[in-house]
């Protein structure tokens, strides 16, 4: 394996004490890096794709949290969610030919993506194994609990790159998580891959 997608998304959110009027989070932003694995670098074309959000709103909270300043451009330009799902895939086949395995911070963003394409009628456009490097930061550094990303970039003696709760952002500073695991930790990404499906595991 000598290319691997990293991904983060946000989703439509609300504080936990507010009514969310029966609405389900729904992913309105997928960010993308990618690593050569070889020679532990990350490629500095980065992808960021914005998806409008049909079954639910963006909240205050949601906006404040993700620094969404232009609502309207989600809700009137934004390309649906399955659109943006197959432009990935065509990405990903066209740039990196369609990696088996991809990486997310938590499985959250895994579960999500699965969601939406499943009840969206979406493809995946992504491949059948997954690696969750929030587990593999725990193992790898004996931690008896998962971290968050930021305080993970810090362990690594790093400094968090860009905005948090920045799709493109987030997946950046989780890519240099990794690559610090690898080069400082000796850690083995084959030893965390799991078959992504769309039932679960």
């Amino acid at each position: 394996m000598k290319y691997l997608p990293i991904t983060d998304i946000e989703s439509t959110c609300w504080r936990p004490d507010e009514d969310a009027k029966g609405q389900r989070n729904e992913t309105i932003q997928i960010g993308m890096v990618v690593v050569n694995l070889e020679q532990l670098t990350i490629d500095p074309v980065e992808t960021t794709l914005y998806i409008r959000p049909e079954r639910s709103t963006i909240s205050e909270f949601c906006k404040n949290l993700c620094k969404i300043t232009d609502v309207d451009y989600y809700y009137n330009v934004a390309p649906t969610f399955p659109n943006q799902a197959a432009y990935l895939k065509q990405e990903l086949a066209d740039r990196w030919d369609s990696p088996d395995t991809w990486a997310s911070w938590g499985d959250y963003d895994r579960r999500k993506l699965r969601e939406d394409s499943r009840e969206k009628f979406s493809v995946y456009p992504f491949g059948a194994h997954h690696i969750n490097l929030k587990e593999m930061e725990r193992v790898v550094n004996q931690r008896t609990r998962a971290i968050g990303l930021g305080r993970a970039v810090r362990s690594a003696g790093m400094e968090f790159e860009g905005q948090p709760h920045f799709s493109t952002h987030d997946a950046r500073n989780t890519a240099r998580v990794l690559i610090s695991l690898i080069r400082n930790k000796k850690a083995r990404i084959e030893d965390f891959i799991m078959e992504d499906t769309p039932y679960g595991r």
